[in-house]
C-alpha cells in the first residue's frame, strides 16, 4: 500500500496509481481509505470504467463486513453475495490475462509482418553480398541465404506462437462467458 501511496504522490495525475491504491486498500480491507482513493481517482477522470468498477466491489465488500458487524445476514444472501464477489474477481483476473496474450498476439503477429517486409526487401541483395543482422546487442556479418534462413526460423516461432495465443485468447473468453453465466446466475437466484 505504501508503495501506491508514493506512486500517487510523485505522479497526482497518474490514474493507474489510484487503482493500484485501491487495490491495496480492499486487500487490507481498508475500505473507507479505498473510497476515498477511488474518488480521488474519478475526480482525474470521472468516466475511467475501472474505478468504477472498483467502487461497487467496495460498497458490496464493505456491506459484507459491516452485515458480518451488525448482526447475522441471512446466510444464503451472504454467501450469494460472497461467491458473486469472488466471481468478479476472477472475472477481472481473466480480462487482465486476456488483454496481456492480446497483447502478446499482436506483438507476434506485427514481428511476422516485419519479418515478411525484410525477407522481400533483402530479395534484392546479391547472393555474393555480405550483410549484418543483428544478433543480441551485436551485428554478425552473414551471407544473404544466412540471413534468409535466420528470419524464416524467426517468422516460423512467430507464427507457432500466434497459434498459441489464439488457442490461449480461445480460453480464456470460454472462461470468461462461464464466469459471466455464473454471476448472473449467483446473482438472480
Amino acid at each position: 500500500m505504501m508503495d501506491a501511496q508514493e506512486c500517487v504522490k510523485l505522479s497526482p495525475g497518474f490514474i493507474k496509481g489510484y487503482y493500484r491504491l485501491v487495490t491495496a486498500c480492499i486487500e487490507l480491507e481498508k475500505f473507507d481509505d479505498a473510497m476515498f482513493a477511488v474518488k480521488a481517482g474519478l475526480s482525474l477522470d470521472k468516466d475511467n470504467s475501472e474505478l468504477h468498477k472498483q467502487m461497487r466491489l467496495i460498497k458490496a465488500k464493505k456491506q459484507i463486513k459491516d452485515g458480518r458487524k451488525n448482526g447475522p445476514v441471512v446466510p444464503k444472501e451472504r454467501m450469494a453475495a460472497k461467491e458473486a464477489l469472488e466471481l468478479m474477481d476472477q472475472l477481472n483476473a481473466t480480462k487482465r490475462e486476456m488483454n496481456e496474450t492480446g497483447q502478446y498476439l499482436q506483438k507476434s503477429q506485427r514481428e511476422q509482418k516485419m519479418g515478411e517486409l525484410a525477407k522481400d526487401q533483402i530479395k534484392v541483395v546479391p547472393e555474393d553480398k555480405k550483410m549484418y543482422r543483428g544478433v543480441g546487442k551485436i551485428f554478425m556479418k552473414s551471407t544473404r541465404l544466412e540471413v534468409n534462413q535466420w528470419m524464416e526460423d524467426a517468422n516460423t516461432g512467430y507464427a507457432k506462437d500466434e497459434v498459441k495465443y489464439k488457442k490461449r485468447m480461445e480460453y480464456l473468453e470460454k472462461k470468461a462467458h462461464s464466469i459471466m453465466a455464473n454471476y448472473k446466475e449467483v446473482t438472480t437466484r
